[in-house]
C-alpha cells in the first residue's frame, strides 16, 4: 500500500513494472526453418506450373486451323481449277520455325527466372542459418539471466535487498526477455518472407467458373 510518504522512486518503479507486465506479449509462435530442399522443391513446382501455363497460352495463340493452308479453288472455261501457291509451303515452314523459336524463348526465359530466384533463395537461406545459430544462443543466455534473477528473488525473500533493488532486478530481467522475444519474432518474420520467395504452400485453388475449363483437353502445338 502506497502512502503520501512513499518515495517517488519506488512509486515510479512499481508503475513501470506493472506497465511492463501488461504490455509484454506472449512468446512468438514458433515457426521453424525447414530444410532447404523443401523450399527448393516448392520453387521448382511453381515454375514448372508457370512454364506449363505459358506454353498452353502460346499454343492457344499460335495454333492455326488446317484450312488456312488449303489451296484455292476456282472455275475456268475448261472446268474447275486448283491453284496451288508454292509460296504457301515456304510460309508454313516459316511459321513452324518462328513458333519453335518463340517456344524455346519461353522455356529459356522461365528457366532463367527460376535460376535467379533459386540463387536468391539459397543465399537467403544461408543467412537464415547464421541467424538461427544466434537464436539458439539466446536460449543459453536466457538461462543465465534467469539464474541471476533467481538470486535477486531469493535475496528479496530473505530481506537482503530493498524492494527498490528487487524491482530493478525484475525490471531488467523482464526487459531482457522482451528483447529476446523480439529477436525471435523478427526471425519468424524472415522465415515467412523466405517461404513467400519459395512459394511455399502456394495456393492451388481454382475459381468456381474455371473448374470445368481446367478439365478441357490441352491443345497440341
Amino acid at each position: 500500500m502506497f502512502t503520501p510518504r512513499t518515495p517517488r522512486s519506488k512509486i515510479a518503479l512499481a508503475a513501470l513494472f506493472i506497465a511492463l507486465i501488461v504490455t509484454i506479449p506472449g512468446k512468438a509462435q514458433e515457426i521453424k526453418l525447414k530444410p532447404l530442399a523443401d523450399y527448393e522443391n516448392s520453387l521448382k513446382q511453381y515454375y514448372t506450373a508457370r512454364l506449363q501455363a505459358d506454353r498452353l497460352e502460346f499454343a492457344e495463340k499460335t495454333q492455326k486451323k488446317w484450312w488456312y493452308y488449303l489451296p484455292t479453288f476456282g472455275y475456268a472455261f475448261r472446268g474447275p481449277t486448283v491453284n496451288v501457291n508454292t509460296g504457301l509451303f515456304a510460309e508454313i515452314d516459316k511459321d513452324n520455325q518462328t513458333k519453335k523459336a518463340q517456344f524455346s524463348a519461353i522455356t529459356a526465359q522461365t528457366e532463367l527466372a527460376y535460376r535467379e530466384e533459386l540463387h536468391q533463395l539459397r543465399t537467403q537461406y544461408r543467412i537464415m542459418e547464421v541467424q538461427r545459430e544466434a537464436i539458439t544462443d539466446i536460449y543459453v543466455v536466457e538461462k543465465i539471466e534467469n539464474r541471476i534473477y533467481s538470486v535477486a528473488e531469493e535475496a528479496n525473500q530473505q530481506k537482503q535487498i530493498t524492494p527498490v533493488e528487487h524491482s530493478k532486478a525484475l525490471l531488467l530481467y523482464q526487459t531482457q526477455l522482451l528483447a529476446h522475444d523480439t529477436e525471435r519474432r523478427l526471425f519468424a518474420q524472415k522465415i515467412i518472407e523466405l517461404e513467400r520467395l519459395a512459394r511455399f504452400n502456394y495456393p492451388t485453388d481454382l475459381l468456381e467458373n474455371q473448374t470445368e475449363w481446367a478439365q478441357h483437353p490441352k491443345p497440341k502445338l
